[in-house]
């Protein structure tokens, strides 16, 4: 079965949303981690991007971890409307539902409130290709560690197109 994907249609998004591309990969479970993030304007400009090293971690939680860490930095930066995408449904509908374990429940709680409206759509990997590449990275830095870019990295190669189609086979 062959299933048509287009990448969110941020062109039309108004009032200054930045999109979040979040996504945590390990090379086992649990096993090194990491999370990346890519972040979007409106206009699908690339207006920045992270990775963190995690260490020892469970997809689970590097996934969680992801999106807590761009909901920070986009706080950081002073961005008070925001998307937050991520390929994984479960990990985005226990934030819709405020259902998060109870070692994350804090650091939620504290980053919630901070911005005048958080969306929640899901995507699929197939669009979401240019964080992989963050994540990919983060997963090999050690510990703690963060690269941040203003901006979109030299060595992220593409970044997803509005009204570009892109396709998944199953």
């Amino acid at each position: 079965m062959l299933l048509t994907l287009r990448f969110l249609n941020l062109v039309n998004t108004r009032n200054g949303k930045i999109l979040l591309c979040c996504d945590g990969a390990s090379f086992g479970n649990p096993s090194n981690a990491g999370t990346g993030v890519v972040f979007r304007d409106s206009r699908s400009n690339c207006i920045g991007a992270l990775s963190r090293g995690l260490g020892i971690c469970l997809n689970f939680l590097e996934k969680i971890i992801a999106i807590l860490l761009s909901l920070e930095h986009a706080f950081s930066k002073g961005w008070e409307r925001v998307w937050v995408v991520s390929e994984s449904q479960p990990i985005i509908k226990a934030f819709r539902l405020q259902k998060l374990p109870w070692y994350v429940r804090s650091r939620w709680d504290r980053v919630k409130d901070r911005f005048q409206s958080i969306l929640f759509p899901s995507m699929y990997r197939e669009v979401n290709f240019a964080t992989d590449h963050m994540v990919k990275s983060g997963a090999h830095l050690g510990q703690g560690s963060l690269e941040v870019y203003d901006g979109r990295p030299p060595f992220l190669p593409k970044l997803e197109l509005p009204h570009y189609v892109y396709y998944r086979f199953r």
